[in-house]
């Protein structure tokens, strides 16, 4: 009789975000389902891309104890999200790195992991399997109907723990860095494992994460059957999701552009009602007459997003959707400098007017530069870590609250895009939502919609 090799393993998954999230119902996100209970209250996990799990053999069983939602790595570093302590796995089928081509060995993968899941969910009570797992009572399967592509679940969680702001894990050691970012997560799916050539890593990340779970840098997560009859929003459907721009930064600057271009008093006030909200120091006499370009070019410097200006004051915003602080090589050089520094050593030694620096992202994205900009914090000495300070985050909710407001003030003749107005409202009140709003929200559309399928209801008039 054979004896089973048990392997230790932490998966690394990077989480679809924003975007691909929003347009749930065209992808069939179905990580919407990691942030909420079934009908029977449990916890269960579905692994980006496809539902898979690692590769198992009948030797050698790889035992994942932790499952680690984060970033995508950048610099030979992550930064981590949520840890999640594993119950089981549901299946042990691996599906392949490149992209699916959906033939009879993937077809037949993916049968097995299915018959694999039945069995185990058998187990926890459920006598139909896949079938009997529902979401606000309607089953896995009818919400999601792409069961010829994908896995539906991947595992039950025990416990998961969500960090206060992302931690950063950082492996400079070059045998741990190969072990770990020998994946560079453009299928969002990496692990590390006890038993291979370099099982130094494991041990290192492993310490790492119980270490964390033992901090206040983490609070352990109660999650909820998912409620029907909760105040959530359905969300509409508007012309910027139409023409698929949701996640657009040049989108989003060209909005802000012409909201500002055809306002200019609300530069000001916009600036002012920060101010308030975030502390941003300002002298609201500066803030008069003021005038606005956007993608603003500087010969050596960059691309500002919007450049709002007058005599006596710099106004720099840089929109933020999905991308992350940029870097240009220095000419003639390896070093590299990221956009924050060259923004704000050209306005600083420009003039002396007074600069304001304001980032303007996703509020699911906040903690994410506030770890970006700490790092490079901690990287500089005083004098140029003033830079980074400098820098004001401003969430999108923020946005969605100043223009809701002034929504009306657009509703004229001469403002070409009026009727626009409540679509733009609604974009940005989506990007003002957590991940796990986001999460919720699109579920309960998916819920919605799939009732109404089945009760025969789409498409018809009242």
């Amino acid at each position: 009789m054979s004896i089973i090799e048990n392997e230790g393993c932490i998966i690394l998954n990077k989480p679809f975000i924003g975007g691909y999230i929003d347009r749930s119902n065209e992808n069939e996100a179905h990580e919407l389902i990691n942030f909420f209970l079934d009908d029977e209250g449990k916890h269960f996990i579905y692994c980006s891309p496809y539902g898979q799990n690692v590769k198992s053999t009948k030797k050698k069983e790889k035992r994942v104890e932790y499952f680690i939602f984060t970033s995508n790595t950048k610099n030979k570093s992550f930064y981590i999200e949520y840890i999640v302590k594993i119950d089981r796995a549901l299946h042990n089928v691996s599906l392949p790195k490149q992209t699916l081509k959906h033939d009879e060995t993937i077809k037949n993968k993916i049968t097995e992991a299915q018959k694999q899941i039945d069995e185990n969910l058998k187990k926890l009570g459920y006598k139909k399997g896949i079938e009997d797992v529902k979401y606000g009572g309607i089953s896995i399967k009818d919400l999601f109907t792409d069961s010829i592509k994908v896995i539906p679940l991947t595992f039950l969680a025990k416990e998961i723990y969500k960090v206060t702001s992302p931690i950063k894990i950082e492996f400079l050691d070059g045998e741990d860095a190969e072990e770990i970012f020998d994946y560079n997560f453009q299928r969002n799916f990496g692990y590390v494992t006890s038993k291979s050539k370099k099982p130094k890593a494991y041990k290192t990340l492993e310490k790492k994460i119980e270490d964390i779970i033992q901090t206040d840098k983490v609070e352990k997560q109660t999650f909820e059957k998912f409620v029907l009859n909760k105040n959530v929003t359905i969300k509409e459907v508007t012309f910027i999701d139409l023409i698929s721009m949701f996640r657009q930064e040049e989108c989003y600057t060209q909005i802000l552009y012409k909201l500002f271009d055809y306002k200019k008093e609300f530069i000001g006030e916009f600036v002012e009602f920060l101010a308030k909200e975030k502390k941003i120091g300002c002298d609201s006499a500066v803030l008069n007459g003021l005038e606005i370009k956007a993608e603003y070019a500087i010969e050596g410097v960059g691309r500002l997003d919007l450049y709002a200006y007058n005599s006596s004051v710099n106004i720099i915003m840089e929109n933020k959707i999905d991308s992350g602080i940029n870097y240009k090589k220095v000419k003639n050089t390896e070093e590299k400098i990221d956009q924050l520094k060259r923004y704000y050593e050209y306005f600083e030694e420009k003039n002396a007017a007074k600069n304001i620096y304001i980032l303007i992202c996703p509020d699911e994205k906040i903690s994410y530069l506030e770890a970006e900009i700490k790092s490079l914090i901690q990287q500089e000495e005083d004098k140029n870590s003033r830079c980074y300070k400098s820098y004001n985050i401003v969430g999108y909710n923020l946005v969605y609250e100043f223009f809701k407001n002034k929504k009306l003030l657009y509703d004229t003749k001469d403002f070409e895009y009026r009727k626009y107005m409540d679509d733009i409202i609604e974009i940005f009140r989506r990007l003002s939502l957590t991940r796990q709003q986001m999460c919720e929200e699109n579920l309960l559309n998916n819920i919605e919609k799939t009732r109404e399928k089945k009760l025969g209801i789409v498409g018809q008039t009242p």
